[in-house]
Parts: C-alpha cells; structure tokens; sequence
C-alpha cells in the first residue's frame, strides 16, 4: 500500500543501522498490512492527507507541537530551537532541540504515548495496555512500552538533558523553568 510504503522510506531514512531498520520494518509490515486492507477507501484517504501533511523529515507536526514551539520561540526569544533533530547521543527525532541550554524536549501529546511514562509495575498501565491490545492498537502499545522507554534509556545512558512533556499546560511550565535557569547563568 501506499502508506506502507511511505512507513517504509521513513524508516529507512531514520533507522539508527540496518539491523533496527529490519526489525522495524518487519513490525510495521505485520501491524499495518492486517488492518490496512480491512479499512474503506475513505478511511485510506484521510490517512494518506494525514500522513502527507508532515515536515521536512516526514513527521506529522501536531497543533499542541506547533503551539509549543511558538512559546519557546517567545519565549528564549532569538535562539535557535531545531525540530526534529537527532544526533549521536540521541539518535531519534527528538519534537525541540534548544542548543543555547544543551536540552532535548519530547513532547508525548498524542494517546498512544499513555499520558506518562511507561511502568511495567503499575497495574493501571498493564491495564492500559490489554486494552489497547484487544482494541487493536498496537502501534500505541509498541510507541508507549517500547519506542519510548527506549527514548528515555537512550538519554539517561548518553547523559544528556532530556525532558517529556504530555501536555501543552505542562510544556509551556517546563520551558518556562528552563528559561529561568538559563537567565540565570
């Protein structure tokens, strides 16, 4: 399908080496490829119009990301905030990177991403995910439990300054922390 295909070439273009290219690869094709031909054309076109409207690096941007940015933007003023960035210590295409203050900001403001981190020791968020299990939801069950843990670990590893944000109220409070400290030095 088109969307696979699209999936695909994303992968490909952000995949860290070619072993997690495969891996990711081979879940996409067995989530997407069961429910994709079950869905009607009309379906697959809002998903395709969703899908194309993306930035440069092929990331759908949300309202909450978009309105994020713009109060970073306000608020630090003239300094650069890069978007959908990796780098060696980070490897994924992380919402905000502020190089002035050295900080990398995820921000989780879609439902697959559970409203907080991932505990494998919570009841509540086992709970969660059986349910998204048996709803066919899948892909939030692997961004939450894996994709994002693994985001989490990479940054704790790497040392570097990494902040997740689930909301614009929470995102707008943190930035304004980070500018405060960032004054003060």
């Amino acid at each position: 399908s088109i969307i696979f295909g699209m999936l695909q070439s994303l992968l490909k273009e952000t995949a860290t080496n070619e072993d997690l290219y495969q891996l990711d690869i081979k879940y996409v094709e067995d989530v997407t490829k069961q429910w994709w031909d079950e869905k009607d054309d009309a379906y697959k076109t809002r998903v395709f119009v969703y899908v194309t409207n993306t930035n440069k690096r092929g990331k759908p941007r949300s309202k909450e990301e978009e309105d994020i940015y713009d109060y970073i933007k306000v608020t630090f003023g003239d300094i650069v905030v890069k978007r959908n960035f990796a780098t060696d210590k980070y490897p994924f295409m992380c919402d905000f990177y502020i190089p002035c203050i050295d900080t990398y900001i995820e921000h989780q403001g879609y439902t697959s991403h559970g409203g907080h981190p991932f505990n494998i020791n919570n009841d509540d968020d086992i709970e969660k995910v059986n349910k998204w299990h048996n709803a066919g939801r899948d892909t939030w069950v692997y961004n939450w439990t894996v994709s994002d843990v693994k985001k989490r670990e990479t940054a704790k590893e790497n040392g570097i300054k990494y902040y997740e944000t689930w909301s614009v109220k929470e995102a707008t409070e943190l930035i304004d922390k980070l500018y405060e400290n960032y004054i003060k030095h």
